[in-house]
């Protein structure tokens, strides 16, 4: 058997599958085999501030003794650490309380997933995922005379290798990689600073523009200065896509089965209502390759779908693990893990509206708003279970459907539920932070105040 070091779910398949033949009479066992490795290079000042390579493997390990789980995970794949993790979960399930609703899921048919993985990273050089960092520095510097510094110039990579074997017939894996690139950059004129933004996501290096992202958070920087801070009024706000990712982040909690179940989500009890106007669509789609955490089954072996959760208007479903399906009498697809170290819950996979245009229309739809670039404050002044949205923005003020007058120390504030039945358009420019794919969006009334 091959040691963890290379991309190869083969070698992690034949890890999992070894803890489960060793499972005993009268236990279920599950095995949950990862190794990833991961690149990041960040650079300052024309220089090499750090680099970093590093890979982990290791495999969690669950058993199931009637109404009794037990968990335990190692990084010794040798026969021996195998062994010693696989007696621990025993202990561990000989030893907790029934959990009534605990059960392994069945083997179910798993359809392959194309696109996730499509050049291994390994392949690109060091000096070439150096010289990508430098070139993100030289354009943000070089995008406008008042960029006078990068904060941060950011590349990485990563590729992870996820394979499950199960007492129930499961047996899969899967590889898949990413790469990324970030920017914060900083201008100045006179006394006054302001900072930009700027990121990009791709499967394959050739997808990214180092130079479109640098001058992308220099440009936005250098259009900061000048900022004021606005009167409070009513009107119509812009997110741009990464800033729409607060409120998706807010909406995926949420739409949690296992947050709903506690009651500790403001849509709670709402199934079959009109959340929204009457074409906007909601969904998680576990097997879109544009999202890093797309993969062809869950982090419990069942097979990824898109879920539609707002459809037409009405909400038609939560998000939820084997676990919490079974208590709502639901369908389950979306257990996700934090690594092989953690034990599955439910989370999101590919989690977006669907478009309703082409990004450019997105400041004629709100005429006369505010474009938010920068959501601040995004965990203390956003609530699922209450449904309270109040955040720090920066931004700029939107005039006659041109961008204005830059914004600082704003808020904008509203119920997120006025806020879903206020969304009046969706743009096309789709960008994944994680699972949460951002868009423009438009919500056609918030409450803009200074502070």
């Amino acid at each position: 058997m091959k040691r963890v070091g290379s991309a190869d779910p083969g070698a992690m398949l034949e890890v999992a599958r070894a803890v489960v033949e060793a499972a005993s009479a009268g236990e279920e066992v599950e095995a949950y085999a990862q190794w990833t490795r991961e690149t990041r290079v960040r650079v300052s000042g024309g220089e090499v501030e750090a680099f970093s390579e590093a890979s982990a493997g290791g495999v969690g390990v669950r058993v199931f003794r009637g109404a009794r789980v037990g968990f335990s995970f190692t990084t010794d794949l040798s026969p021996g650490g195998l062994k010693g993790c696989l007696d621990e979960a025993r202990g561990m399930a000989r030893a907790v309380p029934d959990l009534p609703d605990a059960f392994l899921p069945g083997r179910q048919e798993i359809r392959p997933l194309e696109g996730i993985f499509q050049e291994d990273p390994a392949e690109v050089g060091r000096e070439r995922k150096v010289a990508i960092a430098l070139e993100i520095e030289r354009a943000a510097l070089g995008s406008a005379p008042e960029v006078v510094a990068v904060e941060e110039a950011l590349y990485a990579d990563q590729v992870e290798v996820v394979a499950m074997a199960s007492t129930r017939g499961l047996s899969a894996s899967y590889v898949r990689s990413w790469y990324s690139v970030s920017c914060s950059a900083m201008a100045r004129r006179g006394e006054e600073t302001g900072t930009g933004f700027a990121y990009g996501l791709a499967r394959s290096l050739g997808e990214l523009s180092a130079e479109a992202v640098g001058a992308g958070a220099g440009g936005r920087a250098a259009r900061s200065l000048g900022a004021v801070k606005p009167p409070t009024r009513r009107l119509p706000v812009v997110f741009d896509p990464l800033a729409s990712v607060a409120l998706l982040s807010a909406l995926a909690e949420a739409l949690s089965g296992e947050v709903v179940e506690k009651g500790r989500s403001f849509l709670a009890g709402r199934l079959g209502e009109a959340v929204g106007p009457s074409w906007l669509y909601l969904l998680d789609d576990g097997r879109d390759p544009a999202s890093p955490l797309a993969a062809p089954f869950d982090d419990e072996g069942v097979p990824t779908r898109s879920v539609p959760l707002i459809s037409g208007g009405r909400l038609l479903s939560f998000l939820h693990n084997s676990a919490t399906a079974r208590r709502a009498g639901a369908a389950a697809g979306n257990a996700r893990r934090r690594g092989f170290r953690g034990i599955p819950r439910v989370g999101a996979r590919g989690f977006r509206f669907s478009p309703t245009g082409p990004k450019e229309k997105a400041l004629r739809e709100a005429a006369e708003g505010v474009y938010v670039t920068e959501v601040l404050g995004a965990h203390s002044g956003i609530n699922p279970a209450s449904g309270d949205f109040s955040v720090g923005v920066r931004g700029f003020l939107v005039e006659a459907g041109e961008l204005g007058q830059p914004v600082r120390e704003a808020t904008v504030a509203s119920p997120l539920m006025e806020m879903l039945g206020g969304i009046c358009f969706v743009g096309d420019d789709l960008v994944y932070l994680g699972p949460l794919g951002g868009s423009t969006l438009v919500v056609a009334e918030m409450t803009l105040a200074g502070v």
